[in-house]
């Protein structure tokens, strides 16, 4: 049989066994763990370049279209301007010319006239404000 002593030994003998072990093992862990926060880091970076690169593009896309349009809203205006001054100048003279095709209007005491270049008005406005919009072609 054994003494205590050797009981006490044995067992400090085994007890820094298993610490060796558990010491050993939470190394292999921390290892383990660190790689894969350096992978997930590495993965969240490369990811977080990318989505900033696509960012870039789109605002780079966005505006593109964004001057595009301006620049149709003003071709639009512009020519919009032109047709109103075109009705005002040939109303006052009696005709409406426009392109190849000449109209004319007498507008003495033509209500109905006034009421037909009115509502072209009206509808050219609408017109201009869905090309402007993106809804006519």
């Amino acid at each position: 049989m054994s003494t205590i002593g050797d009981l006490r030994s044995l067992a400090a003998s085994h007890l820094d066994s298993l610490k060796r072990r558990l010491d050993a093992l939470h190394g292999d862990y921390v290892r383990d763990l660190e790689a894969s926060h350096s992978r997930i880091s590495k993965r969240v970076k490369m990811e977080s370049h990318g989505c900033l690169q696509l960012a870039e593009e789109v605002d780079k896309e966005q505006q593109k279209i964004a001057d595009k349009i301006a620049e149709r809203a003003e071709l639009v205006k512009t020519s919009y301007k032109k047709f109103v001054a075109e009705v005002q100048a040939s109303t006052s003279r009696g005709t409406f010319a426009h392109g190849k095709k000449y109209f004319s209007v007498f507008l003495s005491g033509s209500t109905s006239m006034c009421s037909f270049l009115s509502s072209t008005c009206c509808v050219i406005t609408l017109l201009v404000a869905a090309s402007v919009q993106g809804d006519c072609p």
